[in-house]
C-alpha cells in the first residue's frame, strides 16, 4: 500500500517480514545499511574510497573516528583495515564492537591494537565473554 501516510517500508519473504526501513520521501534521498553491502566491500576494498554513500557506512561516531585514525596512521591500507571492523560488527554485534572501539580510542595501547588485525578481533571477543550484553561494562 503506497500512500502519504505510510511511514515505513516492509520487506516480506512469503509470510515472514525480513526487514523494515523508514520510507524516504523526495529526490536524492538514500538509506544504506552497511550490513547489506559490507561483504561485497571487503572483497573489493578499493571501491570504498569513492563509494557514493560512504558516509552512511559509519554506523556510529566511533566507527567514523576509527576510520579517521586509520587514515592518519596507515593511509594506504586504511580502507581495507576499516572494512574489517563493520564486517565484524555485522557478524558479531554492532553495540559490542562500538563499545570496543570506544575503549580502544581512549588509550594509546588501544590505538596500537587498531593497527593490527588479529588483536582487535580478539579484544572484541574477550569483551563478548566478559560483557555478554551491551551494558557498557
Amino acid at each position: 500500500m503506497w500512500s502519504s501516510e505510510v511511514q515505513n517500508l516492509e520487506v516480506w519473504y512469503g509470510a515472514h517480514k525480513v526487514d523494515q526501513m523508514e520510507r524516504l520521501r523526495g529526490q536524492q534521498k538514500s538509506s544504506v545499511n552497511y550490513r547489506h553491502i559490507v561483504d561485497w566491500l571487503v572483497r573489493k576494498p578499493g571501491a570504498f574510497a569513492n563509494y557514493r554513500y560512504r558516509d552512511q557506512l559509519f554506523p556510529t561516531v566511533n566507527f567514523r573516528r576509527v576510520y579517521d585514525f586509520l587514515r592518519e596512521v596507515m593511509p594506504r591500507r586504511c580502507d581495507l583495515r576499516y572494512l574489517e571492523i563493520p564486517h565484524l560488527a555485522a557478524k558479531e554485534n554492532e553495540a559490542l564492537v562500538d563499545d570496543a572501539l570506544r575503549l580502544l580510542l581512549a588509550t594509546n595501547i588501544g590505538r596500537k591494537t587498531l593497527r593490527e588485525k588479529q588483536p582487535f578481533e580478539d579484544f572484541v571477543r574477550r569483551r563478548k565473554l566478559t560483557c555478554p550484553t551491551s551494558t557498557g561494562c
